[in-house]
């Protein structure tokens, strides 16, 4: 029942591994052929310095290793009865090379704080997650598109100076973000010219002229996985430890989600470990959890140690945690937001850490 999990992160992943895949589903006519910029994407700069294959498949050039822990735990299901468990089971082959290309792919396409900041305030930014949150609750749209829509917006924003633009082409901007993470998620609620009319607009062709301009300021490569994309894929294996693991995890990466500082200190694989590293804590699940969780983490990160920046990412996160329950609502209200989003596990404190953690210890089980 876990693996369902990895199914719609696998066939993203799948778009993102070339960005001429990309060109292929977003460029209008004439331009799907169009060579990349002279100075070149940060996509480009990662694929000349080997991240990706040379075999023309895209996926991650990682070196020869023993099958990960979530290979076995996939390859589990080839012999299943149910045709859908088969499905998954057939991801087996490809899982470990998937999952370091998608956060080799995360890390070149994440924004940086300090220029994303120069593109749109704090402010406007949180008023824009919180609009993409309140939409997608009422709407039914999934956490994945909202996720997707925020980041979609934010490396757009990174990619030019502040722009002299109109409140009516931030809004357009907005919803174009939406539409355009929308069309890419494995299902659509509600038929997206039914959707235009209740978000206040009649006509699709200002909305289509603002897609090609944040589809041509990205180049192209509009798909990037998000925070809770890594977050879906690492609870894998560890959501059988308690059901509460992916809605608490889900809770903390939202909460992150408002301050960009926070959100984008670290990569996202690690944010979402943390996200669940305490979560596991906040249940007091075993140290064998823990130990799994490091060993999945250590599938999307192969050539590095993650536990040196998943402690301080721990330590962090938990900090901001406590910071949100104990600051008065009616000066931040995304936290009630969230409360209305997340009202089983909202209410749920922040655990005591162990004294490990502030010792410097390398693991959160250690």
């Amino acid at each position: 029942k876990t693996a369902p999990l990895l199914r719609s992160n696998m066939c993203a992943a799948m778009v993102a591994i070339s960005p001429a895949g990309a060109v292929r589903l977003f460029a209008p006519p004439g331009e799907a052929s169009r060579p990349a910029s002279a100075g070149g994407s940060s996509d480009a700069s990662a694929r000349s310095t080997g991240a990706a294959s040379s075999d023309g498949s895209g996926l991650a050039a990682t070196p020869a290793r023993a099958a990960s822990g979530v290979a076995a735990h996939l390859k589990a299901f080839q012999l299943h009865p149910s045709p859908e468990a088969r499905e998954d089971g057939a991801a087996a082959s490809i899982v470990d090379d998937v999952w370091a290309t998608m956060h080799q792919t995360s890390e070149a396409r994440m924004p940086q704080p300090p220029l994303l900041l120069q593109g749109i305030s704090q402010a406007e930014r949180r008023d824009n997650v919180s609009w993409y949150v309140q939409l997608c609750q009422l709407m039914a749209f999934s956490d994945a598109a909202l996720f997707q829509a925020a980041l979609l917006l934010d490396r757009f924003y990174e990619s030019r100076p502040r722009p002299a633009a109109t409140q009516e082409e931030a809004e357009l901007r907005r919803v174009a973000s939406l539409l355009l993470a929308l069309k890419e998620g494995p299902q659509i609620v509600h038929p997206l010219r039914d959707v235009l009319p209740q978000l206040g607009y009649d006509s699709m062709k200002n909305i289509v002229a603002a897609e090609l301009v944040l589809c041509r300021s990205l180049e192209y490569a509009v798909w990037a996985p998000t925070a809770l994309d890594f977050l879906r894929a690492l609870c894998t294996r560890v959501v059988r430890f308690s059901g509460f693991l992916y809605p608490m995890g889900n809770y903390l990466v939202h909460q992150t989600l408002f301050d960009a500082n926070l959100h984008y200190q670290y990569p996202h694989t690690i944010l979402a470990a943390a996200a669940i590293a305490l979560a596991l804590f906040a249940v007091g699940a075993p140290d064998v959890a823990h130990d799994i969780l490091l060993e999945d983490l250590a599938t999307f990160m192969p050539t590095e140690d993650p536990v040196l920046k998943l402690v301080p990412c721990c330590l962090d996160l938990h900090d901001f945690w406590v910071q949100s329950v104990s600051r008065p609502a009616a000066m931040f209200p995304q936290d009630n937001l969230l409360r209305w989003k997340f009202p089983g596990v909202s209410g749920i404190l922040p655990p005591v850490l162990p004294q490990r953690l502030f010792d410097g210890r390398r693991s959160p089980v250690a």
